[in-house]
């Protein structure tokens, strides 16, 4: 076993406590780590879209000595109850409730990719709930483009559960996923029903998104605001991260993560910890 394969293991070893937060009629499913520790600040982690609480498994732990951490599952993804209808400022609600739940008063804020916007939302409606957010690799439109429209095919089957996790992909894929970290979020995010095995995420969510008003044109946001992404990315491009600039008023110098994509976590997840542990040592928040 290589060093990084040992990382791993240790990593997941740690296991979580599992609970579930009711969040405006929804069980909202929880990950959390070191959450008795009460007198420590509280981190809450969000992931993309069609992700789910497991992607942080491997992450979390390292963050978990000096706070009390808690990964959700938004709405209609992972092990989350699904809704009729969905939006970004309601899974930014989510966000906040879920912090609240854990005492976390405020709360610090990781979100990667599609978790951003209803993280920045949450952060410019409810600021008193957030004291500083983690923008990790995300797409946002820029002011007055085009938005970008979520898929909204139908409910896929599978016969089998290897025939699920061989239809797995990451999109982007990226050059270099770490294959164990890619086959363990994999196995996380399939369920068998009485037909076949299928995806955990509600395959109706992007009609919903589709026409969430609140998809383009964010409001600004006064917290402080750092953001991570990966060298080789193809989804935070100097236009999307023109945008974050514009609408942040205290927003930290980029750190770039060599040698990865999109999914950070699953190209670099070491280097991701150590980002994320500099980042977190200098205390913006109290500024």
């Amino acid at each position: 076993m290589n060093a990084l394969d040992d990382w791993l293991e240790r990593q997941w070893a740690v296991t979580p406590e599992a609970f579930s937060v009711m969040v405006e009629g929804a069980a909202i499913a929880c990950r959390g780590w070191n959450l008795g520790a009460v007198d420590l600040p509280g981190i809450v982690l969000v992931h993309g879209f069609r992700a789910h609480a497991h992607w942080w498994d491997h992450i979390a732990p390292s963050l978990a000595g000096r706070f009390r951490v808690v990964a959700l599952s938004l709405s209609g993804m992972g092990d989350s109850a699904r809704r009729e209808h969905y939006s970004r400022g309601q899974f930014g609600r989510e966000i906040t409730g879920v912090a609240q739940a854990c005492g976390f008063d405020p709360a610090i804020v990781i979100a990667h990719s599609f978790g951003a916007v209803p993280a920045l939302l949450a952060a410019s409606a409810q600021a008193g709930d957030i004291s500083r957010l983690i923008v990790i690799d995300c797409g946002l439109a820029p002011e007055n483009g085009p938005a970008h429209e979520m898929d909204t095919n139908p409910q896929r089957m599978y016969p089998s559960r290897d025939a699920a996790l061989g239809r797995f992909r990451l999109l982007p894929e990226g050059p270099s996923p770490v294959p164990k970290v890619r086959d363990y979020i994999a196995l996380h995010s399939i369920r068998e029903e009485s037909d076949g095995w299928t995806w955990k995420f509600d395959p109706q969510q992007g009609r919903s998104l589709n026409e969430d008003a609140q998809r383009v044109n964010l409001p600004p946001v006064h917290i402080p605001v750092d953001v991570i992404l990966g060298e080789q990315t193809s989804i935070m491009r100097p236009p999307n991260l023109a945008e974050l600039v514009r609408i942040t008023t205290d927003l930290g110098s980029p750190v770039v993560i060599p040698a990865s994509e999109h999914h950070i976590m699953i190209d670099q997840p070491v280097a991701l910890v150590g980002a994320l542990r500099a980042l977190l040592a200098n205390d913006r928040a109290g500024k």
